[in-house]
């Protein structure tokens, strides 16, 4: 989807933004199972593991935005590697669900902002020091 997203009539103007963001934007994917990047993903490399994410966000200008799904957003704050949380609730249901986070993170509203298409996006600080 996201590819195509790029220059798209099908798809609205803030969502050809986005993918040109996700296109253009350098990118680490963990993986354990992958070898190489898709070639439609310029600017990406794969990681093996979360040490690879931890001495990313050590070295300078290391902050990352990381993508993904409850299992990658709920290993990475285990792991206290989550400083912010952006969330993108959908307007639709699936089923019975699961929740975003186990555990008890601290998350402090910075932003909420709706969209065009109805998704509202979330913006929180992680609060709590103990699991940093």
């Amino acid at each position: 989807f996201w590819p195509a997203a790029v220059t798209s009539e099908a798809v609205s103007p803030d969502t050809r933004r986005l993918a040109r963001w996700f296109r253009d934007t350098e990118k680490l994917v963990l993986s354990r199972t992958l070898e190489a990047p898709d070639a439609a993903w310029p600017n990406t490399k794969i990681v093996a593991d979360s040490e690879a994410l931890r001495a990313r966000m050590a070295a300078p200008g290391g902050n990352l935005f990381v993508a993904g799904g409850i299992g990658l957003a709920g290993e990475l704050a285990r792991l206290g590697l989550l400083d912010e949380l952006w969330i993108h609730v959908n307007p639709r249901t699936l089923g019975d669900g699961r929740p975003l986070l186990a555990g008890g993170l601290e998350l402090r509203l910075l932003e909420a902002r709706p969209l065009e298409s109805g998704v509202v996006v979330l913006h929180y600080a992680v609060e709590n020091e103990e699991v940093r």
